[in-house]
């Protein structure tokens, strides 16, 4: 069998993919300097024809969010095309602006002011990097470490290859941290080949990240956490490796954080998050199972602030994360890092990509809101270290991705 090398994989095979695009639709030439400080992506039209035809024209998996510029009246137009996500308009005055507001679904709001449409444009675009979190569920009452890889279901492979593939992340063996690093650096170089000021930002961290300050970095809202979060939530193999670098360092920081704290109680924690249909009947039918959590995992001790995430979605979802747990979890640890926050009064917990959870519960609290209770325990960590540790002795430690695919 050929030797597992994603290493190889060429830069320019796995650029640009961001999941939003701005497009910014203005019949003058003013666009404000201060959107390249948090838009990788921006297209600038000047006229209905142009504006049109590129989104009509659009053959990415990317989300549109589109500004219109003292054009209200295109807004029905572009509210029933499919490749747009959200409309922002600027109006001199909106007194005459009148609109039935439930024919406008992705119409979020109608500014006066363009300094506050920006700041908005930019909650959005924090919270489209934020609102995707790729799941896998299993029932891991089926497996056990006598089973042979091959007679598994598609769910369950995925489950335990999120599991493999995060020990193989951290652990693989001669891993060349500077080589790892230049890897990195090269792939954010390419990302933002066209954005000087991530370009400066990318300088910078090669100057300054260390080992004791992957958290604060990771916390900022960069270059690195939009890139390494879009990788997770993708399942993009090849564009985490590439990261592979920074998760080394963001998981030996948690690590160490985590057993600091080992006597700490966290009780219940919460998390904002707006799912689709699907993935919610997905959680709804595996009550009583497990839940992989794919992705670096973002969680709060204050409701209210979790909450704050969901404000005005369809379909959100407040995730109650009971922690039972007192044993570390060396493979997926989490902490508290408000110390390492931008922003310390939200209490942010943040757990490491592949953490279990057992569903309790998804209950529906309102028309728009569902509660979907989560539990951290000691006997699933153990649970799932015997059945890996069973697995393992069926595979080889270049080989055994093969399997899981």
């Amino acid at each position: 069998m050929t030797e597992f090398n994603l290493s190889s994989t060429r830069l320019n095979e796995i650029q640009n993919h961001d999941d939003f695009q701005v497009v910014w639709f203005c019949s003058d030439n003013n666009v404000p300097n201060e959107l390249t400080n948090f838009v990788d992506y921006l297209k600038k039209c000047h006229s209905f024809e142009t504006c049109d035809n590129y989104i009509k024209g659009f053959q990415s998996e990317r989300k549109i969010l589109l500004v219109l510029i003292y054009l209200f009246d295109h807004t029905s137009y572009f509210n029933d095309l499919s490749q747009i996500q959200s409309i922002n308009v600027l109006e001199r005055n909106t007194r005459n602006v009148k609109y039935e507001k439930q024919k406008y679904s992705k119409l979020i709001d109608i500014f006066t002011d363009e300094h506050t449409l920006i700041e908005r444009l930019r909650q959005d675009i924090l919270l489209t990097y934020r609102n995707d979190l790729p799941i896998s569920i299993s029932r891991l009452d089926e497996i056990n470490s006598e089973r042979s890889l091959t007679s598994l279901d598609k769910n369950t492979l995925m489950f335990l290859w999120n599991q493999f593939f995060t020990d193989y992340l951290i652990n693989f063996p001669h891993t060349d941290m500077n080589q790892l690093k230049n890897d990195m650096v090269e792939q954010c170089q390419l990302e933002y080949k066209n954005n000087q000021v991530q370009l400066t930002n990318i300088d910078y961290f090669v100057n300054n990240c260390t080992n004791d300050n992957a958290l604060n970095w990771y916390t900022k809202d960069s270059f690195l956490y939009r890139l390494l979060n879009k990788a997770f939530r993708t399942q993009n193999i090849h564009l985490i490796c590439k990261f592979q670098y920074f998760t080394i360092l963001l998981y030996k920081q948690l690590k160490e954080l985590s057993i600091k704290q080992q006597q700490e109680n966290y009780m219940k924690l919460f998390r904002g998050q707006i799912l689709s249909r699907n993935d919610l009947e997905k959680l709804e039918s595996n009550v009583g199972h497990l839940i992989s959590v794919n992705t670096i995992m973002s969680t709060t001790r204050k409701e209210d602030v979790a909450r704050a995430f969901i404000i005005g979605a369809k379909a959100g979802v407040i995730f109650q994360i009971n922690v039972e747990s007192t044993k570390k979890n060396i493979l997926h640890p989490f902490a508290d890092i408000s110390h390492f926050s931008s922003n310390p009064d939200e209490e942010e917990i943040l757990f490491f990509s592949g953490t279990v959870f057992h569903i309790d519960s998804v209950e529906k609290e309102s028309d728009s809101t569902w509660i979907v209770k989560l539990t951290l325990k000691n006997e699933t960590i153990e649970q799932i270290k015997q059945i890996m540790d069973g697995l393992a002795k069926q595979l080889s430690n270049t080989t055994y991705l093969h399997h899981l695919f």
